[in-house]
């Protein structure tokens, strides 16, 4: 039996949304190849599934397992990639306004960066700014953690990193 190449060019990256749904239905069909290897049996059989619902509905559950696996590798991935990144130090200074900010218990807008690269947007009050793991962080009221090198501004003012 030929080797079947489960992740297609070594990649779950696709360029588009299009693309991955493609994707899916594509390891969806290298699965069912893998468990029923057999060529002639795989065309006997979809004269079977072809016909019958229930058969088919299976098919749509499993491209969409397929595809929720595949998001969740991405999604692992990235982050993984963003863990394993060096940390940018932001500014002294700036550091020093945001500690500030905390003591002051008001709301603020804070936008930042997630691993999945996304951006958000919250209204909300920061409580903390600590260091941990190699890196400085910023704790909103609802618990959310940021690393201060995701922070994109608060209030407006937009992250300032440390010279090298």
């Amino acid at each position: 039996m030929d080797t079947i190449a489960l992740v297609p060019n070594n990649s779950l990256i696709t360029e588009t949304p299009e693309e991955g749904r493609q994707l899916a239905v594509k390891l969806a069909r290298l699965i069912i190849k893998l468990t029923q290897p057999d060529e002639e049996k795989r065309k006997q059989l979809r004269d079977v599934y072809g016909n019958d619902a229930m058969m088919l509905i299976a098919v749509g559950q499993t491209v969409a397992t397929s595809l929720l696996r595949l998001r969740l590798l991405t999604i692992i991935g990235k982050i993984v990639r963003f863990e394993m990144n060096d940390y940018c130090l932001v500014d002294c200074g700036f550091h020093d306004q945001l500690e500030a900010l905390a003591t002051l218990r008001q709301t603020y807008q804070i936008s930042y960066r997630t691993v999945t690269e996304e951006i958000v947007e919250v209204e909300s009050q920061i409580v903390d700014v600590y260091a941990a793991n190699h890196a400085d962080y910023l704790k909103l009221k609802d618990g959310t953690e940021i690393r201060l090198d995701r922070l994109i501004a608060v209030n407006g003012n937009p992250t300032r990193f440390a010279q090298e």
